[in-house]
Parts: structure tokens; C-alpha cells; sequence
């Protein structure tokens, strides 16, 4: 008998620790009244009497404010996790699109390096000819006449004639600019002084 008392008292003071609990819990507003349980077979009991209590007004709007925030608080992060995927879908397609255009910018510069260099290998041949025609204008023009010579350089253009001149041993240039005009003879003078 005095057994038994003990184990009543035990199992009174139990329940009282569990009601206890059970409004500290829902008042924080994380669980529902009725789902309290310390998961013992012995209290399954109390779990449907503790069901069958009416809860206060007070605690069921806290719980439905908490669950209402914890919706909210769900649905902002189902949003943000929406967006941030969105944002990384569209900064894919501009990595895709930027790895397009780098690949053409490469394919245009090397077809501007190769015309680049074709020009440079036409002007080296250019200069050449060039080069090669001066030095033969220069023999022909030393091997004429400076009365004959001299009138026909006059109409060359100043930079070719500059440049025959420079080609010429000195005495037969000077021959032939004795033979042009004294305005064009000082010019193509002082221009062939200026480049020596």
C-alpha cells in the first residue's frame, strides 16, 4: 500500500512536470500542445487527457502567430533561393554568350595580325622596288645630259627627286640642279642637307 502511494505521488509530481514543460513549450510557440510526450508508453494516458484541455486564447494566437511567421519566413527563402538560381541561370548565358564573343575577338585579331603582316611583307617589297628604281634613275639621270636632265627632274615629284639626287655622286648632281630653276633648285638643296 505505502508501494503504491509512492508510485501515485511519483507519477502526480511527473504529470505536474510535464504540464509544467508542456506551457513552457508553447509558450515559446514551437510545438503543439497535445504532441508533448517524454515517449514512454506508461504516459500515453496523459497524453489524451492533456489533449482533451481546452488551451488558452492567449497561447493558441501565439501559435498560430508563429506559424503564420514561420510560413512567411519559408515562402521569403523559397523567394530568395528562386532568385538566386534565376541569377545564376542568367550569369551562365552571359558567360556562354562573353565565351562566344572572345572567341570571335580571337578569330578577328588573328585575321588582323595576318593582314598586318602581309602589309608589312608588301611595303618591305614596295620599298624595295622603290629603292631598286631610284638607284636606277639615278644612273639614268647621271648618264644624261644636265641640260637634258635638269628639266625633266623639275616635273618629278620632290620626294623622288630628293632621292635621286641623294643617289647621284655629288658632281653630277650638282650639274643637274644648276640646270632647274634657281626657286626649286635652293628648295631640293636644303631638303637633301636636312636628310643627310
Amino acid at each position: 500500500m505505502r508501494k503504491q502511494f509512492k508510485i501515485e505521488k511519483f507519477l502526480f509530481i511527473l504529470i505536474i512536470i510535464k504540464l509544467g514543460i508542456a506551457t513552457l513549450i508553447m509558450q515559446s510557440g514551437e510545438y503543439n500542445f497535445a504532441d508533448i510526450s517524454f515517449g514512454t508508453s506508461v504516459y500515453a494516458e496523459e497524453k489524451d487527457q492533456i489533449s482533451g484541455l481546452q488551451m488558452p486564447e492567449k497561447m493558441r494566437n501565439k501559435q498560430t502567430f508563429s506559424g503564420s511567421l514561420n510560413l512567411e519566413i519559408l515562402k521569403s527563402l523559397e523567394k530568395k533561393e528562386n532568385a538566386i538560381n534565376q541569377r545564376e541561370k542568367d550569369l551562365q548565358k552571359q558567360e556562354e554568350h562573353l565565351k562566344v564573343l572572345r572567341t570571335d575577338i580571337e578569330k578577328r585579331l588573328h585575321d588582323i595580325e595576318k593582314s598586318q603582316r602581309r602589309l608589312e611583307e608588301l611595303a618591305a617589297i614596295r620599298e624595295d622596288l622603290v629603292g631598286k628604281s631610284i638607284n636606277h634613275l639615278a644612273k639614268v639621270y647621271s648618264s644624261m645630259r644636265p641640260e637634258e636632265a635638269g628639266p625633266l627632274i623639275e616635273k618629278l615629284e620632290e620626294d623622288i627627286t630628293i632621292q635621286i639626287l641623294r643617289k647621284m655622286k655629288s658632281r653630277s648632281a650638282g650639274k643637274i640642279l644648276a640646270r632647274v630653276k634657281p626657286s626649286i633648285a635652293a628648295r631640293l638643296s636644303e631638303e637633301i642637307a636636312r636628310r643627310k
